[in-house]
């Protein structure tokens, strides 16, 4: 790893967690990308 910023153009992401800390970690990712300028928000519906 060399800290390197790279840029992913993503529309949705998955996350999986069935450990102890998985809300925790859910949580933390969520306020991590709106602290970013990340919108979060459920998909659109097809």
């Amino acid at each position: 790893m060399t800290g390197e910023t790279v840029r992913v153009p993503a529309r949705t992401l998955c996350l999986h967690g069935d450990g102890a800390e998985a809300a925790d970690v859910a949580r933390d990712l969520r306020r991590a990308l709106e602290a970013a300028g990340v919108r979060v928000a459920a998909p659109d519906p097809a």
